[in-house]
């Protein structure tokens, strides 16, 4: 299969919530440089993940899903990668979703341009969170929040690059 993969002209992402099967599985067979690797990370409780995901053999570029993001997340779990998600959660059928803070998502896109890490805003989730920081998505004075981050092309991955010009 990464035979196939690594003859195509597609950029393969893989993300898993456990990334030490994906490091051992690399240890035999490193992924080629057309595959993303990235791992969740919902907490700082999982931001351990990270440093895990860090040590799997080749692929072309590791991103983090901070999805859904539950809790702040220390910015050290941006360390080392180059992409990063961010998100609420979404409610499911009969489940209620769980709350998600904006001032989280505000503190990681901060942090992660601070670091050069490329990042994405996927949703905010059913049940967003304002607080005193006043962030609103939907209103014209909360541009300069979040929607900077969203707006900004230099802080988004374009998506019809070929695999080698994915950010190092």
């Amino acid at each position: 299969v990464l035979e196939r993969i690594k003859s195509s002209d597609h950029i393969w992402m893989i993300l898993t919530k456990r990334p030490s099967r994906m490091l051992e599985f690399s240890k035999r067979f490193p992924f080629p440089k057309n595959v993303w690797l990235g791992t969740s990370v919902t907490s700082a409780g999982t931001s351990r993940r990270v440093e895990t995901l860090l040590k799997v053999q080749g692929g072309g570029l590791f991103f983090v899903s901070f999805e859904p993001m539950l809790t702040y997340v220390p910015e050290a779990a941006l360390d080392g990668i180059q992409w990063a998600i961010f998100g609420g959660e979404s409610d499911q059928r009969n489940v209620k979703a769980r709350p998600c803070n904006t001032d989280w998502i505000l503190e990681a896109l901060r942090a992660a341009k601070k670091k050069g890490v490329k990042s994405f805003v996927k949703q905010l989730g059913s049940d967003p969170r304002y607080t005193a920081a006043g962030v609103d998505f939907n209103s014209d004075d909360g541009r300069d929040n979040i929607r900077e981050h969203m707006h900004d092309p230099n802080w988004m991955i374009p998506w019809n690059s070929a695999h080698n010009a994915a950010p190092k």
